[in-house]
């Protein structure tokens, strides 16, 4: 579980440093940098979807691993 949600986790920069480049390769197009807002803003969601997921995967499995 951890090493899947690591690769999420690399997937999501990934996407956001894609975002960044398709941001400053927008060259003023409001319908290219409204999509580049969207990658980056759903990516970092992800981000912190995963972060959470990580952190209650380990509080569980360290839970039950105590018990």
């Amino acid at each position: 579980v951890n090493f899947f949600l690591g690769f999420l986790g690399v997937v999501a920069v990934i996407m956001v440093i894609y975002g960044g480049v398709t941001y400053v390769t927008a060259a003023g197009k409001d319908d290219a940098i409204g999509n580049a807002k969207k990658i980056i803003t759903y990516s970092l969601v992800g981000i912190v979807i995963i972060l959470i997921s990580f952190a209650l995967v380990n509080t569980i499995l360290g839970a039950g691993s105590a018990a």
